[in-house]
């Protein structure tokens, strides 16, 4: 008769076994940069809310992959060609979810589309933003895809970065640019404005956004990184560290796994 003592142990074997197995197969992990989610500190290293998650997550899994902060269009083109590779935060789409895995959500805010105060620019109606339509927009970012979905007729100016695309509206070269409500004024103090200079004229969407899998990723590697998250919403790691990078912003409260590599 085998013990119980056994028992427990032949039952932990499988789970202990994947654990290892898929935690060492390494991924390449990159972050937008995007203070004070992702950015490189004073010290040269990787820091921000999004990035002490990611590095939470892989401490938990015994994982050595490293996070690398990257500009936006790298990272969309490194997640969207190379196997095995992550790129958080990405904004929630139906067009993103068939291309990529999504974990998350890890944040939780409002895309607005924001101008300058002193332009009086509001909208009750998407369809009006053909009034004032010149914005500039990140290439691949989430605004592009949202208008492009919408239909209306806007007069897009892509820039490498949010920061040109606050200048570029500041000095009148466009009407608006678009961001999240709990980036913006970050991205506007890094252009060398103040955010009392501009105000949300139009709520694009209620925005969730995930960390994003390479199509093809392992998906029990994604259900580790899964288990680790929740762990960290249950112990309160997840709530205490909003409330040193991001006070007031909603802590998620369940962690999910979309798209791609489910099939």
């Amino acid at each position: 008769m085998i013990s119980k003592k056994a028992l427990f142990f032949i039952i932990s074997i499988p789970f202990s076994l994947v654990w290892s197995t898929y935690a060492n197969q390494e991924l390449k992990i990159y972050a937008e940069d995007a203070l004070p989610l992702s950015f490189i500190n004073k010290q040269g290293e990787p820091d921000g809310l999004a990035v002490k998650v990611v590095e939470d997550i892989l401490k938990r899994i015994k994982s050595q992959s490293i996070v690398q902060v990257v500009p936006w269009a790298r990272g969309w083109l490194m997640v969207s060609n190379e196997p095995n590779s992550v790129l958080f935060t990405m904004s929630h789409s139906s067009e993103r979810e068939e291309k990529f895995t999504l974990l998350g959500p890890l944040m939780i805010g409002e895309l607005n589309l924001y101008s300058l105060k002193s332009n009086n620019i509001s909208f009750s109606n998407v369809v009006n933003i053909e009034t004032y339509n010149k914005i500039a927009l990140l290439r691949s970012g989430i605004c592009t895809s949202v208008l492009n979905s919408s239909g209306i007729n806007v007069d897009f100016t892509h820039v490498t970065n949010d920061v040109q695309a606050v200048k570029m509206t500041a000095i009148k070269r466009v009407d608006y640019f678009c961001s999240f409500n709990y980036l913006v004024a970050n991205i506007i103090n890094d252009a060398g404005y103040n955010i009392d200079q501009f105000t949300p004229s139009y709520l694009l969407q209620n925005d969730k956004s995930y960390i994003a899998f390479s199509k093809g990723t392992n998906v029990e590697i994604i259900k580790l990184w899964q288990k680790a998250m929740i762990e960290m919403i249950e112990d309160g790691t997840m709530k205490d560290m909003f409330s040193e990078w991001l006070p007031g912003v909603k802590v998620p409260d369940y962690i999910e796994i979309l798209g791609g590599s489910l099939e």
